[in-house]
């Protein structure tokens, strides 16, 4: 995600900020896994916003329409509708996953790529999510023994939304549907401990982009990671639903100037707490009434409601920072030293959306004594 990239001094108007009230209690984005090497979540374009995997859109494969997380990747159904993402040794590493959210209508076709690394000599997929059967299945290939997911069933091409992820971790491969786990996969010809090969690009819609094994339907939010999610971080990216992970990492500051950030758990008070702005992250734009810290949200205050947030520039790079106080009755943290999570939406100039973001500090909770 690209902020702007020069100093930019706009704060929220009241009326702006009130035609969001209704975000503040509202479920918040979802954090995203470690480990993430690639994502892709076809806002307009193939761009991964997790690193530099930057994919292209071919034939008439298109990032407009909208889909479970903003906008999705429609692929119409013809042999040269897919994105391609030229090779790189990150989206192949020893142990994987491969997560979207995808939509199609049954009957599906049967062998229709949705997301595939091709293996050596482009004969085979290292890792691919294609309609076995007309179902579902996710499986790894190593150009002469493979290790194949249980078959979803092709239930899940019902017109309808439905998250999808397949791991790999060196023994099993595991296919998960809408976050409950399909089942496992027993190794056949390919062997413990099988390294993913890395000559070939990843298409999202496709096999290869030269044969016709083409998907048709809509894929969104499509991801890989260096390792293989547990149950509870794939069924986490699920319950998030439409709202989706956090897109952007910022930095926050809790209690400025005090570096223990202790915070006493029945105090029934507020901390400060700045949410920094940079050269490509305007804090200003953060709507204050969407601010989640742990549960904790934004002290109110007049008439209006109005929230207690104000720009000031905390750390003195010459840049306004968004300097809230936020109660800390709700502060949904076990005492002891730990970091606090702080999710809000922001306002983002480059794509006039709004998006969800995160930051990250250290606390130290104190618990209420009573004598």
């Amino acid at each position: 995600m690209t902020y702007l990239r020069k100093t930019v001094r706009v704060f929220l108007a009241p009326i702006l900020i009130l035609a969001f009230a209704g975000l503040a209690a509202a479920q918040t984005c979802e954090v995203p896994p470690p480990g993430m090497v690639a994502w892709w979540p076809g806002d307009g374009n193939a761009n991964d916003i997790a690193g530099t995997n930057h994919g292209a859109l071919n034939g008439d494969a298109t990032a407009s329409v909208q889909g479970q997380v903003g906008q999705a990747f429609n692929f119409p159904g013809g042999a040269l509708d897919y994105v391609r993402v030229p090779n790189h040794a990150s989206l192949e590493p020893a142990a994987v996953t491969v997560d979207a959210w995808v939509r199609g209508n049954a009957p599906i076709g049967s062998s229709r790529y949705i997301v595939a690394k091709g293996a050596s000599g482009g004969t085979a997929a290292s890792y691919a999510f294609y309609t076995s059967g007309g179902g579902l299945a996710f499986y790894i290939f190593n150009g002469s023994g493979y290790e194949l997911s249980p078959n979803a069933g092709d239930g899940v091409w019902d017109g309808n939304w439905h998250h999808i992820a397949g791991t790999y971790d060196a023994e099993v491969v595991r296919l998960y549907v809408d976050g409950g786990e399909i089942g496992t996969g027993t190794a056949t010809t390919i062997g413990i401990g099988y390294s993913l090969p890395t000559d070939n690009d990843l298409i999202i819609g496709q096999y290869t982009g030269t044969i016709s094994l083409p998907f048709k339907g809509e894929v969104d939010e499509v991801e890989v990671f260096g390792r293989a999610l547990k149950l509870g971080e794939i069924s986490g990216i699920y319950a998030a639903g439409d709202i989706g992970k956090c897109k952007l990492k910022v930095n926050i500051d809790i209690k400025p100037g005090n570096s223990l950030n202790t915070i006493n758990q029945g105090s029934a008070g507020v901390i400060p707490v700045a949410i920094l702005s940079s050269l490509t992250f305007t804090a200003t734009n953060v709507d204050p009434l969407t601010i989640d810290l742990n549960g904790a949200t934004v002290k109110l205050i007049g008439k209006k409601g109005l929230p207690f947030c104000n720009p000031k520039d905390v750390n003195g790079d010459g840049l306004d920072d968004l300097y809230c106080q936020v109660y800390t009755y709700d502060f949904l943290v076990e005492p002891g030293a730990t970091n606090a999570v702080l999710k809000a939406k922001a306002y983002d100039p480059n794509t006039s959306l709004w998006v969800w973001v995160y930051g990250e500090d250290s606390v130290n909770i104190v618990p209420n004594i009573v004598p």
